[in-house]
Order: C-alpha cells, then sequence, then structure tokens
C-alpha cells in the first residue's frame, strides 16, 4: 500500500478507528481470509473522513489474503 498524496498526519480518532478497522477486519479473527481490497473498504466505511485527507493506494493482488 502506498500513499496517493503528500502525507501530512494530524492523527485524530478517526485515523485510529480506520487503522484498527482494517488490522481487525483483514486479520479476520485469525482466520485470515478477509482479502486486502475488502479490509480497505470495511476501514473506510468505519472511517470516511480518512478517505478525505489521503486516499489510499494499493498496487498488485487485492485479493491478497493475511493468511497469504
Amino acid at each position: 500500500m502506498g500513499w496517493s498524496a503528500p502525507v501530512v498526519f494530524r492523527f485524530d480518532t478517526s485515523h485510529i478507528d480506520w487503522t484498527l478497522q482494517f488490522w481487525t477486519t483483514w486479520m479476520d479473527d485469525g482466520n485470515g481470509d478477509i482479502t486486502l481490497t475488502r479490509a480497505i473498504q470495511q476501514a473506510y466505511k468505519a472511517a470516511p473522513s480518512v478517505f478525505n485527507n489521503v486516499p489510499i493506494k494499493w498496487y498488485g493482488n487485492g485479493s491478497l489474503q493475511y493468511s497469504d
């Protein structure tokens, strides 16, 4: 993953919420069968304001699973 713009972090709770939702979803409570694309979508759904600050770009296979 990478950032699609210069990053100037002003952390607030939305960034923390996004990060927690991403890792919780992608790791799927240890099952590891959720795709990277799905984890990113769920994180933005949980904290949509983060997308307005610095949208994430990911390269390669969005179907990558944590278990991979």
